[in-house]
């Protein structure tokens, strides 16, 4: 269910794309591809007209970008310059780059860029409304300007009917079919209404993109059907197998990063677990751990049983189940390999690569390994280069947030404390990244800081911090903090105290500047809220281990901070 609201909304925030004619079609998985990647990288510019300068300073622009890996990049926000305008350089020349944008409070959509794109906000115009997608104060140029045009109109057009479909497509994910060719009659009448809405809208506005309309539909028409069929477990048939297989990218979107990682994950699991593959783990180890005490009594009963000698099965069976859910991240890097092979044993080159970036999970921990693993079976030079490039990426991030405890700074803004056990710090004048998780890393010499960030207007944030508080009670409070960090994006101080008066939320609390959040936010490649980084008692970052309070165990947490 969640998957389809995802590729729902996606598809009503629409994309555009850069002005290629028809005939003029970039796929990533082609042999254009890797010309077209050599090409200037594109750069979006958006100028806000007849603005105060006195207004530059309170406009911020928030950008994030469609991944083209397997994690959607954390979202960024830079102030308008001195002049009024917003310049955005992409990191790689590929086609279709989708970005979804927020100017202030005047718009928020979705752009795509190719080449290169401007686009002017009348502000005495935008200030009165909140523009969505489109309006006539906006205007585009550039040579990515007809197509965002065109689908940016596309996006606001019958709005209503294609609403009612999507709410439709909700309806009918959830629901049980007798068999997948049931649920694929009952997608395909509602395509089909889609399809005359974009057939109407191409001749209406006498425009040559039905096709980029077309593909972008038709990547979420089988994302759709990917997903029915992966959380049923049931088959698909020979035809659409065939055809998702020999379906090409057109774009980096939304949508295609969902139908890319569908396919993807549709070959998991068939690697077989031997005795051999479990011993594999062990070059994850660092120092002692609880964890890999097990495993050795696991593989030690399991040699036992191999030679035929008698061993206690629920002792096994047990220790396997633990594991197995322990080790979660350490299988799925195990799994990159083994992967790779298969999708280079079912799809061609161009299309295996690209298929395997999404394997890339911008993870600091294990971003070497992962590296290593992913390039050795790249085979398109574009593929290897925006690998080589990411891994640069986490290479600096992981030397700037090596944060030692020693040189953290003490911190002198205590605000108040609450009778149940809730310290409150403001650190909204903090104004760099860099001294914000210093000052944070002070406050706890010694011991593990578990960091939530939040917002006060974040449901999914309230919704998980219900487990959050149960698991702080039974927390050895001598070895891990939790810190709660809200932003001050859309909020204020009295917001954010009664917030946490209303869920008597123990803990650390701390309040701090949009900007500098999302700062930090990106360089611990975390996006959204909640999202959650563990620092361990030297101050290290541990990237990954903990993405959910709700699926987080006592166990599991002691675990980690055991080993």
């Amino acid at each position: 269910m969640k998957t389809i609201v995802l590729i729902s909304l996606s598809f009503l925030l629409f994309l555009s794309c850069t002005e290629f004619s028809t005939t003029d079609k970039i796929a990533l998985d082609s042999t254009k591809m890797e010309d077209f990647y050599k090409a200037s990288k594109p750069k979006l510019e958006i100028e806000i007209l007849n603005i105060p300068k006195d207004s530059f300073s309170k406009i911020n622009v928030s950008y994030v970008k469609a991944p083209l890996f397997k994690k959607m990049e954390p979202s960024k926000t830079i102030p308008l310059n001195k002049e009024g305008k917003f310049i955005l350089q992409l990191d790689y020349s590929i086609p279709n780059q989708e970005i979804f944008l927020t100017v202030g409070k005047l718009y928020y959509g979705s752009l795509s860029l190719s080449k290169g794109l401007k686009m002017s906000i009348d502000y005495k115009i935008a200030r009165k409304e909140l523009i969505w997608n489109y309006d006539e104060s906006l205007t585009f140029s550039g040579d990515d300007s007809s197509l965002n045009y065109a689908l940016a109109k596309y996006s606001v057009y019958n709005i209503d009917e294609k609403q009612e479909v999507f709410q439709n497509l909700l309806e009918i994910s959830g629901k049980k079919f007798s068999d997948f060719s049931h649920f694929k009659r009952s997608l395909d009448s509602l395509n089909q209404i889609l399809i005359e809405t974009e057939t109407n809208f191409s001749k209406e506005n006498n425009h040559s993109f039905l096709w980029y309309i077309s593909h972008i539909r038709e990547n979420e028409y089988y994302s759709q059907l990917l997903t029915y069929a992966q959380l049923n477990e049931i088959s698909i048939d020979s035809t659409t197998l065939n055809l998702i297989k020999n379906r090409q990218s057109y774009g980096v979107t939304n949508a295609s990063d969902q139908f890319l990682r569908n396919q993807v994950y549709s070959h998991y699991g068939l690697q077989k677990y031997t005795i051999d593959y479990w011993k594999r783990l062990y070059q994850f180890k660092k120092g002692n751990s609880r964890r890999y005490n097990q495993l050795d009594n696991f593989l030690s009963i399991w040699e036992e049983k191999l030679n035929g000698n008698p061993v206690n099965d629920e002792l096994f069976n047990n220790l396997k189940f633990q594991l197995t859910n322990s080790f979660l991240r350490e299988w799925q890097l195990l799994d990159i390999d083994g992967l790779s092979k298969v999708l280079d044993s079912i799809y061609e080159p161009k299309k295996s690569d690209l298929l395997k970036l999404k394997l890339w999970s911008n993870d600091l921990t294990y971003y070497e390994y992962e590296y290593n693993q992913i390039y050795k079976h790249l085979r398109t030079n574009w593929a290897k280069n925006v690998l080589s490039e990411e891994k640069k990426k986490l290479s600096k991030n992981k030397r700037d947030i090596h944060y030692i405890k020693s040189n953290a700074t003490e911190v002198n803004s205590q605000m108040k404390t609450f009778e149940f056990g809730a310290t409150l710090y403001d650190f909204e004048h903090i104004k760099t990244k860099d001294q914000l998780i210093s000052n944070i890393l002070s406050l706890n010499n010694s011991k593990y800081n578990l960091i939530d960030f939040w917002a006060t207007w974040c449901a999914p944030c309230f919704e998980e911090m219900k487990y959050s508080k149960v698991l702080y009670e039974k927390v050895d409070k001598e070895k891990i903090e939790f810190i709660y960090l809200c932003t001050n994006s859309n909020s204020n101080k009295e917001k954010w105290e009664n917030k946490i008066l209303e869920m008597e939320q123990k803990g650390i609390h701390i309040y701090a500047n949009q900007k500098v959040v999302n700062e930090l936010m990106s360089e611990l490649s975390l996006n959204g809220f909640p999202s959650y980084a563990l620092f361990n008692s030297e101050g290290e970052y541990l990237n990954g281990l903990i993405t959910r309070m709700k699926t987080l165990t006592i166990n599991k947490l002691n675990e980690i901070v055991e080993k």
